[in-house]
């Protein structure tokens, strides 16, 4: 190799001083790459970089000198060799939080169209507890990694990565293939967190179709909480219900969706009723927006207290999230041509509705999957320009998360449970 390429290439790269974490490459990509791309000029200073131990180097000056399309949509990874390995916590067999447990598993390498997150934070939604105890509706294969919301630093993309770079911060999506459009465009094969291994490692692989930026005034433990709570609720009352100022938004409980829906509610101008069997956290509700609060453990018939409350006219937005046995009282609240939300069956599964209080209010039921990306990426520009910031209860290490589990279980908390993965 000629002395001036040589010095050519030790003057660009010395400045660079990567971080060892940030030196790993497979080396057979980056060998296979040179001889796609490089002319014989280019690829005799390359040579000279090849029995270096920082092969990613070779990508930096491919990049930097030769400014091709090729070469910046190869994989610029913190991350990959043969040894490479991250730490993520599985559920290993079914029935029981016990059965989660700490391992080491190969670095994910991003594909085409694929990018590779270092987690930060990541948050518990009652799913989780259901799909640990092996009480979800749905089976997954195991060992499966946990947890749909997440948030995490753009570590290294796969060729032809366009929507991000390496450094944004980003969220995962659930569901990973529902861009836009109705429900009938999600895939249950591709849900986060099950079937999809989820964000309960250090790193996550993520279809670059499937995240959205992060509010930038929000920390990373505050943006991990929208992937799912908080999506729901704009899903549910602005995507689906096209929420109106002075509506009636009626909220059951005091856990993540709805407080979501409590503080979103409230910035678009509508009347929010907020119930729980604590008046402390009643009053914290209050502190976020809502108007009125009813103690259903005090008034265990609490469809005629909010009757009471809006004049017997009712409400026109319901977030259920109790199920059956709540549902009836639900319809009970519900104002003529009012939407009722159903996300959740947190007070059982068993009950019966009947169907003619929905015909004689013109009640519209519906289920909220979560949401799409597109309302991700609405109600994250509600959120910025509101200055919101979600309610988190309670803040875990991540390897804690068996704990955080049993917190969100038996805990009854006010917001989210988080998992701070820098911990």
């Amino acid at each position: 190799m000629p002395a001036i390429e040589q010095r050519r290439a030790e003057h660009i790269l010395q400045p660079l001083q990567l971080p060892c974490h940030r030196r790993l490459c497979q080396r057979q990509a980056a060998r296979d790459f040179l001889d796609r791309t490089l002319l014989s000029e280019e690829r005799e200073s390359a040579k000279f970089l090849q029995h270096q131990s920082c092969f990613i180097c070779i990508i930096i000056l491919i990049i930097m000198n030769l400014k091709s399309n090729a070469a910046q949509a190869i994989f610029l990874p913190t991350l990959q060799s043969k040894e490479a390995k991250m730490r993520a916590i599985e559920l290993q067999a079914p029935g029981g939080i016990e059965n989660l447990k700490l391992v080491e598993r190969p670095m994910p390498v991003p594909g085409r169209q694929e990018i590779l997150i270092k987690v930060k934070a990541s948050a518990l939604n009652y799913r989780d507890v259901e799909i640990a105890r092996g009480s979800y509706h749905t089976k997954f294969d195991l060992p499966l990694v946990l947890l749909s919301d997440g948030v995490g630093e753009v570590a290294a993309v796969g060729a032809e990565v366009s929507r991000f770079k390496a450094g944004d911060r980003v969220c995962g999506t659930f569901w990973q293939r529902w861009v836009a459009g109705s429900f009938v465009m999600a895939e249950a094969s591709y849900q986060r967190g099950g079937p999809i291994d989820g964000m309960l490692s250090e790193y996550a692989l993520l279809d670059e179709q499937a995240a959205v930026l992060a509010p930038a005034h929000l920390s990373d433990l505050e943006a991990a909480t929208l992937a799912c709570a908080g999506v729901t609720a704009w899903h549910a009352l602005f995507t689906e219900g096209k929420l109106r100022p002075g509506e009636t938004v009626l909220t059951l409980g005091t856990g993540g969706v709805s407080l979501f829906a409590v503080q979103l509610a409230r910035t678009a101008g509508a009347r929010v009723i907020v119930t729980s069997s604590s008046d402390e956290k009643l009053a914290r509700a209050k502190e976020l927006g809502a108007h009125e609060g009813v103690n259903y453990r005090d008034n265990p018939d609490w469809a005629e207290a909010v009757l009471a409350l809006t004049d017997g006219r009712g409400a026109d937005h319901i977030i259920e999230v109790g199920g059956p046995q709540s549902f009836a009282q639900s319809l009970k609240t519900a104002a003529r041509g009012a939407q009722i939300n159903v996300i959740g069956y947190l007070g059982g599964s068993d009950g019966s509705i009947n169907p003619l209080d929905i015909f004689r209010r013109q009640v519209t039921a519906r289920g909220i999957p979560v949401g799409s990306r597109q309302s991700f990426e609405a109600m994250n520009r509600a959120i910025a320009v509101n200055g919101l910031r979600p309610v988190i209860d309670k803040v875990f290490a991540w390897h804690e998360a068996a704990s955080a589990l049993r917190y969100l279980e038996h805990g009854s908390p006010f917001g989210k449970v988080v998992l701070d993965h820098m911990r």
